[in-house]
């Protein structure tokens, strides 16, 4: 999606869709007939649906409700709604008939929808220290109730597996892992993992297949004082091989990288924010928000780890990539 601040264009492949200034949020994904969007208007309600490519919204599921999140082959998708009294409910809906096809009430006051693929939909209790995901194949009975030992209330699902990776913390939160696997009973197998120190967060992604962990490094020292370059490393799950991506500029570490396909990783980083305030205050766009230098677009190598950049947005044109 590439934005000038007047106005926003979807692109995918060679579709090209004007985004209305009333979807607020996405695009979240490439469904049947279109992409998803949260529609809504200042002091009204929010309405999750489908971008034509007509340019028309077309309403999906109840209004209100929350956290976008498509099936693998995006003929359904997966919301969440304040059902009252502390609790929340998972809707899934049909794309085609636009019709609610599965649903499961959960005693949280909050619910986030972590990844959909080939094990199901993973899912969790939002902003709760020591929650632990759920797993749950739609139609299919209740969720399973899974124990991750350290679990940091992050998941990155790989969509075209049924592996999932998540970030483990100990020592009071300074030691953590990467770890990619799948769920064994209430478990987790691990097959892979990748560890470190320090606190600071950071925004780990995983291919569609599985195969590659990636962890994208994070701009803040150990020690969360000082602003530094991110250095991205990418690991072999068979062999566990990390291999450094040799990247031609730097960059920051948000927003997270985006996996074109399996062995293709995208960044869109726009460098190192700079430690002292412009002598001249910045210009001004249209929609009231400062005026942006040109963007790069970074594809790599996961299996080399070699860069290269593909182009620099025009001045004042923001950029944000997604999977489709």
């Amino acid at each position: 999606m590439l934005s000038d601040g007047t106005t926003k264009t979807l692109h995918d492949g060679k579709q090209t869709v004007k985004i209305d200034d009333s979807l607020v949020i996405g695009p979240s994904g490439r469904v049947a007939g279109g992409w998803l969007f949260i529609k809504g208007e200042a002091g009204g309600p929010f309405q999750t649906g489908t971008l034509q490519a007509d340019g028309k919204f077309q309403p999906l599921g109840p209004q209100n409700t929350r956290g976008i999140l498509k099936s693998p082959d995006g003929s359904k998708v997966a919301v969440t709604l304040a059902a009252g009294k502390g609790k929340t409910k998972v809707l899934v809906l049909d794309v085609a008939t636009r019709k609610e096809i599965a649903s499961v009430t959960l005693p949280h006051q909050t619910t986030v929808l972590w990844a959909w693929n080939q094990a199901g939909l993973w899912f969790g209790e939002d902003y709760k220290v020591g929650a632990q995901p759920l797993l749950w194949q739609p139609g299919q009975g209740q969720p399973v109730q899974l124990t991750i030992p350290g679990f940091d209330l992050g998941l990155e699902g790989a969509t075209d597996s049924d592996k999932v990776q998540v970030v483990t913390r100990t020592n009071k939160g300074e030691s953590w892992c990467m770890k990619l696997g799948s769920a064994q009973g209430t478990g987790f197998a691990v097959d892979r993992q990748y560890c470190g120190s320090g606190g600071r967060a950071f925004y780990p992604v995983v291919s569609p297949d599985g195969r590659t962990m990636v962890h994208p490094g994070s701009s803040l020292s150990a020690d969360s004082r000082t602003e530094v370059q991110p250095q991205p490393v990418v690991i072999d799950v068979a062999t566990g091989k990390a291999t450094k991506l040799r990247l031609p500029r730097p960059i920051s570490d948000l927003p997270a990288p985006v996996f074109e396909d399996d062995t293709h990783l995208l960044f869109t980083g726009t460098g190192l924010r700079d430690k002292q305030p412009p002598k001249t205050p910045p210009s001004i766009g249209p929609d009231g928000s400062p005026v942006t230098a040109g963007i790069s677009v970074i594809r790599c190598d996961v299996t080399s780890g070699d860069c290269k950049l593909v182009f620099t947005t025009p001045t004042g044109v923001r950029i944000k990539l997604g999977r489709p």
